[in-house]
């Protein structure tokens, strides 16, 4: 007879959407020990660290009523839990986040979900474009989003494609995890033409978006929120250890992030810069050094925190690309030399690693233990910036 369960974490991914294809994990399979070990650590009792998966980019709304059901489906497996605590990672953050507004985003109510929605007592964002990300409105996505309007973007798109096919070969040699994907190949075509077949969530991101669909909602106040911030190295610090492809990302965002700047991003990036002292980062790396158009290869950081007058959402800043933090990164000791045990997916130079990659999911367990322990009271986890 096992002990009756009281808290369930639940992993939710970004614009992909899955929990696994093939024998490749989206959150690579430490970061559920790692979790839940430093979880039950902390508490003495049994905490599931649980990924679900969402629908493949599909738009927002849609994903959200998705995401409610894989949650009400797990809470009712475990017959029952009193909290819900959700880690999303990019676009599954922004999910996490969205389900604390006041009301869904299709309706005006959350219906059959609002008993699970209700137990939602924790949110923790991991790399999220909680105000759109500005790669979203380049003309890179536009493509993407509708080819056929879109045909001068091509020559953006086959340069950004042929940097990724050098790429490729480099994952396999250090992870096999091309091969890893192909393993299972009806299970990867079918996700594949799924992702073919509706890309609304590109559009979905792009910042006027966001804000557009912030302007129509608020949080209900009630659930606690902190957020991690990835950075990547300035590339004098790092050029020789960084991709062709993340570089390619990188400067797309940061020419779409510069033109966009608003109040909103000047006060996170003032907020930003005010605790890049404290960024957890590999030895060797300086401290970030943090503008409008400072990215991670994926999502601008400044759009990864809402609002620089709640400070203490800021659970911290990483120097990480968007892979790393879901343990995609060359792994290996750092004081071993030795090849990578697996390949980093964006090669940003960050040298994000083992100890780091610790570090996070300490720092992400002693929030949600912070929730549980203060009633939902906020509170500091130690060694994390503290309220400006």
């Amino acid at each position: 007879m096992h002990d009756p369960v009281t808290d369930l974490v639940v992993l939710v991914p970004g614009f992909l959407g899955f929990s696994r294809v093939g024998e490749f994990y989206y959150f690579a399979e430490r970061v559920i020990a790692t979790l839940r070990g430093a979880l039950e650590a902390r508490l003495d009792r049994c905490v599931p660290v649980v990924p679900c998966r969402t629908q493949p980019t599909r738009g927002l709304a849609e994903r959200q009523q998705f995401l409610l059901g894989r949650i009400l489906a797990l809470d009712e497996a475990l017959g029952g839990v009193r909290r819900v605590h959700l880690v999303g990672h990019s676009t599954g953050g922004l999910d996490a986040e969205l389900l604390t507004w006041d009301k869904p985003l299709a309706g005006d109510s959350w219906g059959p979900y609002a008993r699970v929605r209700d137990k939602i007592t924790s949110v923790t964002t991991l790399a999220a474009p909680l105000l759109g990300s500005s790669l979203a409105a380049s003309n890179v996505a536009r493509f993407f989003e509708e080819p056929i309007l879109n045909l001068r973007s091509v020559p953006d798109v086959l340069c950004l494609l042929q940097r990724l096919a050098v790429l490729v070969p480099r994952v396999q040699a250090s992870a096999d995890a091309a091969a890893g994907i192909l393993s299972s190949q009806p299970e990867t075509l079918k996700f594949f033409l799924n992702v073919l077949s509706r890309r609304d969530l590109i559009g979905n991101l792009a910042p006027q978006v966001v804000a557009q669909l912030r302007s129509g909602g608020r949080s209900d106040g009630h659930v606690q929120i902190t957020s991690f911030v990835t950075v990547t190295p300035e590339v004098a610090d790092a050029e020789p250890e960084m991709g062709s492809f993340f570089l390619a990302l990188r400067s797309i965002i940061a020419a779409y992030a510069l033109p966009a700047v608003s109040d909103v991003i000047r006060e996170n990036v003032t907020l930003l810069r005010a605790h890049a002292a404290q960024a957890i980062r590999a030895p060797g790396v300086a401290p970030p050094e943090i503008d409008a158009s400072t990215n991670d290869g994926i999502v601008d950081s400044a759009r990864q925190i809402m609002n620089a007058a709640l400070p203490d959402q800021l659970g911290g800043i990483l120097i990480a690309d968007h892979a790393d933090v879901l343990g995609h990164y060359d792994r290996k000791d750092a004081r071993i030399e030795s090849r990578p045990l697996n390949g980093s997916l964006l090669h940003s130079g960050s040298r994000f690693g083992d100890d780091e990659f610790f570090a996070l999911y300490q720092h992400v367990a002693a929030a949600i233990v912070r929730v549980i322990r203060a009633g939902g009271e906020r509170e500091h986890a130690p060694g994390l910036p503290a309220a400006a």
